[in-house]
């Protein structure tokens, strides 16, 4: 990205020319800022330029795998952060598959008609979806790529031990455990599947002059102008099948590398929306060792506010619609299923909707946010305070996971846990406690299991 860097700092140069002597008044946001502050028009545009400079180099490091690489990935803390993350997820996120039903809307959502119509041509559509899978979407079945970025275990290789490999394996096995890598895998291709048919009819569209306000805006936001469009047109008319509801591109053959990449990023990237995969949109600091140990399951909510709130709110059309009805639906049965596994009680009245939106994932960050002001004030500012309940989505953890994450919960847990026992007065809650970090103990299938295995353990050291 040098070019793109240099005309960065051309722009620099030259707001720096026309820069006068007195307060600040540039048009940005920070140049406001620091107006406020007094500082210089040339001081303000300096600090502005390096900040930006400092972003796209970040952003283009994060996308090539080495922003955050820390300078000794073999440090004894670095490598105990990657431990804890890989135990909090597979012993936390069993019954994620069950969690992720509300993927379905994002589908919907984002495709509209064809999503909802697909099923009446059921042959096409497997076809289509195996051609999404042949562009993109088969590397979640090789690499599970969603739920390593979700749950921040995407890591640069470095030295570890036989007890560190295994713990790693683990992690990588459990998404075939918790059904995450199949359900990835074919949502992502039933998307990629639908992103293709529309694509290819907005490029013809284009081809043909009758394309509409949409879906100029639909390939535009996917970097692909109304030349290029023509150019994926041509090839469309040459290799694609063009027959009913759902068009296939068989991009495989297109002689034309630049409008098969062109296409292949508009399929990758309606696949990351549809089924979220959190990419730029999480802050930076996310991507260090500090961020990922303290923010470990917090990706989602961050993207989902990007790309299914703000992204909804900027179209509010009716394909919208449809995916806030079904998000919220699937939402609310998610809430009464966890609620018939994990034996507890299913939500009434408006703690039910409150919690079915909040299963959704429409609300982005926003429960998130919830969650820190009840674990700061007890319950006193937040929507239990309203509902009369806690979200189920926070109810079975401590105060301190909504504050500092699941890794210091479980490590605080552990070490509650021991120091009760050496005053003998461990009780079967503190076994409970501990069994949390064994792997795949929460997995829906497995909990009768677990639970015989913990009431054993609680028997043999005498917990009351």
């Amino acid at each position: 990205m040098t070019a793109r860097l240099d005309e960065i700092k051309r722009e620099i140069t030259a707001q720096l020319k026309g820069a006068g002597s007195g307060t600040a008044k540039a048009d940005t946001a920070r140049s406001r800022i620091a107006g406020l502050f007094r500082k210089s028009p040339r001081k303000a545009i300096e600090q502005e330029g390096d900040i930006r400079l400092r972003e796209v180099e970040a952003m283009r490091d994060r996308i090539r795998g080495l922003y955050g690489v820390p300078d000794n990935p073999n440090d004894i803390w670095v490598r105990g952060g990657r431990v804890m993350r890989t135990l909090s997820y597979s012993g936390l996120l069993g019954g994620v598959t069950l969690s992720a039903l509300p993927d379905i809307a994002g589908v919907v959502g984002r495709n509209g008609y064809e999503a909802m119509l697909g099923a009446s041509a059921p042959r096409r559509l497997i076809q289509a979806a195996r051609q999404s899978a042949d562009l993109a979407a088969a590397s979640e079945w090789l690499l599970n790529a969603r739920a390593m970025r979700l749950n921040e275990l995407m890591n640069p290789y470095s030295k570890v031990g036989g007890f560190e490999r295994g713990v790693a394996e683990i992690g990588r096995g459990f998404g075939w455990a918790n059904g995450m890598i199949p359900w990835n895998t074919a949502w992502k291709s039933l998307a990629g599947a639908l992103s293709m048919s529309g694509a290819a009819k907005a490029a013809k569209a284009v081809q043909t002059g009758t394309a509409t306000k949409a879906q100029i805006r639909r390939l535009a936001e996917n970097g692909i102008d109304l030349t290029m469009a023509g150019r994926i047109a041509d090839q469309l008319d040459r290799f694609g099948d063009t027959r009913g509801r759902i068009w296939f591109s068989n991009a495989r053959d297109w002689t034309d590398p630049d409008a098969f990449l062109a296409f292949r990023g508009l399929m990758t990237r309606e696949m990351d929306i549809s089924i979220i995969t959190p990419g730029q949109d999480k802050p930076l600091f996310w991507s260090k060792e500090a961020g990922k140990f303290l923010f470990q399951f917090k990706s989602f909510a961050i993207s989902a506010n990007h790309r299914i709130l703000l992204s909804g709110l900027q179209r509010a059309d009716a394909n919208v619609a449809a995916q806030v009805m079904i998000a919220i639906t699937l939402g609310g049965v998610v809430s009464n299923l966890k609620a018939d596994i994990g034996n507890w009680s299913r939500k009434e009245g408006a703690a039910f909707y409150a919690d079915a939106l909040d299963r959704s994932g429409l609300a982005g960050w926003i429960f998130e946010a919830n969650a820190l002001s009840e674990a700061a004030t007890s319950g006193r500012l937040g929507i239990s305070a309203v509902t009369g309940e806690r979200l189920s989505r926070f109810q079975s953890r401590s105060q301190l996971l909504g504050l500092a994450g699941p890794n210091v919960d479980l490590g605080m847990n552990i070490m509650s846990a021991t120091a009760a026992a050496s005053r003998g007065e461990l009780r079967q809650s503190d076994v409970g406690r501990v069994m949390s970090a064994v792997p795949g103990q929460n997995l829906p299938y497995l909990l009768w299991l677990s639970e015989r295995v913990e009431e054993g353990l609680g028997e043999m050291v005498g917990a009351e």
